[in-house]
């Protein structure tokens, strides 16, 4: 809920009319990038695996000097993920 508030709170209100009807992009665009953000997040592991020819079991814990793409960009996507929960704050 936090993501999807905080994507809704940063986008102004555009609209454009095509065709005699009105199109709400302020809730369009913020939706599409939600999914997919969403979508990158959970396809991360499967494009991992593919792009790596690893076929190892992945429940194990790996040391951040033996996999450190990994260890960058799971944190960045998930400081990602969370930065619209943030922007969705009243304080």
């Amino acid at each position: 809920m936090g993501v999807a508030d905080g994507l809704l709170r940063v986008m102004p209100g555009w609209e454009i009319n095509a065709w005699g009807h009105t199109l709400a992009l302020d809730n369009l665009i913020p939706l599409l990038a939600g999914v997919g953000l969403f979508l990158a997040l959970g396809a991360y592991p499967c494009v991992e695996s593919w792009a790596t020819s690893d076929d190892r079991d992945q429940n194990l814990l790996d040391r951040p000097r033996n996999r450190p793409t990994g260890t960058g960009l799971v944190p960045h996507g998930s400081a990602s993920a969370s930065s619209p929960c943030r922007l969705s704050s009243t304080s």
